[in-house]
């Protein structure tokens, strides 16, 4: 078993430091809320439509599955890597702005009917 001593601290969390090993500081509130703010964008959409369309054909859901719950794990995993990147080198804020346009672009792309 690896000693967990020697890893570094953690950046802090809601002001606190968490060390490596240190589960009792865990923010289940942004656990529990990024859950089911995923949970909920993530119905309805062209994955779950796609999961679906590939269970329904396969004689293998369960394989399905795992190969969706891994896909979604690793795409999730680089969301937060990218995103803490990001944000140690550009404002929050502009971060927010940008999104904001890009939706609202994509938005106004998609009524008019150019995609």
């Amino acid at each position: 078993m690896t000693d967990p001593r020697h890893l570094e601290s953690y950046r802090p969390i809601n002001g606190h430091t968490m060390s490596a090993g240190d589960s009792s500081d865990l923010d289940w509130k942004v656990i529990l809320s990024t859950f089911g703010l995923i949970f909920l964008a993530e119905l309805g959409d062209k994955t779950q439509l796609t999961t679906m369309t590939l269970s329904a054909q396969s004689d293998a859901p369960w394989a399905v599955f795992i190969g969706a719950a891994a896909a979604l794990a690793l795409s999730a995993g680089l969301g937060v890597v990218f995103g803490d990147a990001i944000t140690r080198v550009v404002p929050t804020h502009f971060i927010h702005f940008a999104a904001g346009v890009a939706f609202i672009g994509l938005g106004v792309v998609l009524v008019l009917g150019k995609i």
